[in-house]
């Protein structure tokens, strides 16, 4: 006995091709955490750092975590990242790992025990 099975049809969500885009963000408006950060970097530059506090406080009152982005992404302006450095030996030749062999070692019996 053959089961009927539904034909699934699929249907095209959106726009159809070449139909202009409108809505949404517009090219080269900033996102939220963006805006942030350049307010806080004037902020600092009018105010003084004293204030840079205040305003990651006030960030945070309603989004933590965009204080805490806000925090780090203008730290890279204070503490610059440091850059990655390649260590090697004499004449270039990379530096090898030490090798460092640990030995078990039996605790001597205290008279206690006897």
């Amino acid at each position: 006995m053959a089961e009927n099975k539904p034909e699934i049809v699929k249907k095209r969500r959106g726009a159809k091709p070449g139909h202009p885009k409108f809505g949404g963000r517009q090219k080269g408006s900033l996102n939220k955490v963006t805006r942030t950060v350049k307010e806080a970097l004037s902020l600092i530059a009018d105010q003084g750092v004293e204030a840079f506090p205040l305003l990651v406080a006030r960030v945070a009152e309603t989004d933590p975590r965009a204080a805490a982005a806000l925090y780090l992404d203008v730290m890279e302006y204070v503490q610059p990242k440091l850059s990655r450095q390649e260590q090697t030996g004499a004449d270039g030749v990379p530096l090898g790992l030490p090798v460092i062999n640990i030995h078990p070692v039996r605790a001597a019996k205290r008279k206690d025990d006897e």
